[in-house]
């Protein structure tokens, strides 16, 4: 089973797109054994992925029959999900889902993507939970944390950097009541890495390698093209599209010129310029921008006027009242400041800071 947490969702989220979710199950069958009890769709555009999972296995016992596990997925709330999901509380969403999926399972099993302080509280206030799988990187890169039981739920925390491998084994006894223990395998010298799996590991970091390198060439170039523009456009100058920007502005509007370079409008380019080894193209879309329709133009290297007010051209050569009037800020805002990449922004407050 794979526990989806709120760090997974901001990459795979669109492989959950509603429409063709079916069919990417058949095609990638991790997809089926994703598992959340806390994660849920607010969007028909994606679907939500199960609670839990319930898998029968067979007891080594040919006598005996068959016993029923349930796999149920809690995480953690942080970070934000992206736009169209929402993240209950992980506690919560388990006193809901335990009761429903003990009905149908003889052992319950939590994957959780959670702070050690939680898994506590589940295994103290949530009745039902037979073993509490839970990562433990949070406590100050510790290794490993012995497992321990609390109110008949055995916790064992995953250790750091798969230096282990761990076990989970489920016993049954003559009265049909099931128990559990956990084991960890130090996977140390003697224990020989996998040549397949080293392969992957090795191509996964060239390719980041290569990914980062090119990210940053783009950057460079994308900023060499905005100096450019910005010469070509002092005076009359003019950029495709019909923007004109911020320094032509400034010539009639000068103290709104002069509170916007005070902002971190005006800078959002550096924030972007210091994350040199996790550079996304996709960051110029707010940070700065580009000429609508002619998407490998350079247009602005800061969230300038413009890019909230549009294209200023015919404003500049005929400066009448009533361009580039913003009735409703949030749709305005929104465009950038999403849930996703800012999911604690408060539109009238941060109005407040640029007004002009």
């Amino acid at each position: 089973m794979v526990n989806l947490s709120t760090h997974d969702l901001v990459f795979i989220s669109r492989l959950l797109e509603a429409s063709v979710f079916a069919a990417r199950s058949e095609a990638q069958p991790v997809l089926k054994r994703m598992v959340s009890a806390n994660i849920s769709s607010e969007s028909e555009i994606f679907a939500s992925p199960q609670k839990f999972i319930v898998r029968e296995i067979a007891s080594r016992d040919k006598k005996a029959k068959p016993f029923r596990v349930a796999f149920i997925g809690l995480t953690e709330t942080d970070p934000a999900p992206p736009v169209g999901f929402k993240v209950a509380d992980p506690i919560e969403a388990a006193r809901m889902i335990v009761p429903e999926a003990r009905k149908k399972a003889d052992f319950v099993i939590a994957l959780a993507k959670v702070k050690t302080e939680a898994a506590i509280r589940l295994a103290r206030e949530v009745a039902g939970i037979d073993a509490l799988v839970a990562s433990n990187n949070q406590v100050n890169d510790t290794p490993f944390t012995p497992p321990l039981k609390i109110r008949g739920t055995l916790i064992a925390f995953t250790p750091l950097e798969t230096r282990m491998l761990g076990e989970l084994r489920i016993y049954r006894d003559k009265k049909d009541k099931f128990s559990a223990r956990s084991r960890f395998i130090t996977l140390d010298p003697g224990v020989p890495e996998d040549a397949e799996a080293r392969e992957l590991a090795v191509a996964t970091e060239r390719a980041g390698t290569d990914s980062r390198k090119d990210a940053r060439a783009f950057l460079d170039d994308w900023l060499t093209r905005v100096q450019v523009n910005k010469r070509a456009t002092t005076g009359k100058g003019q950029l495709p599209g019909g923007f004109v920007s911020s320094t032509s502005c400034a010539a009639c509007h000068a103290a709104h010129y002069i509170q916007w370079v005070n902002t971190r409008h005006y800078r959002s380019m550096d924030s972007v310029m210091l994350k040199a080894t996790e550079f996304d193209q996709s960051c110029i879309a707010c940070h700065g921008s580009v000429t609508e329709k002619q998407g490998d133009v350079p247009k602005f290297a800061a969230v300038e006027c413009e890019q909230c007010h549009g294209p200023g051209a015919e404003h500049a050569a005929n400066p009448v009242k009533g361009y580039g009037r913003i009735n409703d800020l949030k749709p305005v805002c929104s465009s950038c400041h999403t849930t996703k990449t800012s999911p604690a922004f408060d539109a009238p407050a941060a109005w407040m800071k640029i007004r002009h």
